[in-house]
């Protein structure tokens, strides 16, 4: 079993908060590599990162490892200290015809 390593954007190539999670939402370890990509780009520490949201060191990078899977809560806090909102860190969907998209269902 081999690990392949994905290079991590400079911080230049962060143009925006709209900018996308990373390219293969369809791996299941996307979170963790959208976490850590977006606090390196915004040159933050995972010290920076446990201060701002409240959470711990330890399990910040566990979720970056993808070895935890955070709750929205902890998801929330993340974003809010990296300056995004939680549906950055998923890809945007296609579901639905274009008239049941018009309605929010709550």
């Amino acid at each position: 079993m081999s690990i392949q390593a994905r290079p991590l954007r400079s911080a230049g190539q962060w143009r925006s908060d709209r900018d996308a999670p990373p390219e293969d939402p369809g791996d299941e370890n996307f979170l963790g590599a959208a976490v850590r990509e977006l606090r390196k780009a915004r040159a933050l520490t995972l010290k920076d990162l446990a201060a701002g949201s409240g959470l711990s060191i330890g399990y910040l990078s566990q979720i970056e490892r993808d070895l935890a899977t955070p709750s929205i809560k902890a998801l929330h806090d993340i974003a809010r200290v990296l300056g995004v909102t939680i549906s950055w860190f998923f890809p945007p969907t296609d579901h639905g015809t274009e008239g049941e998209r018009r309605y929010i269902v709550r």
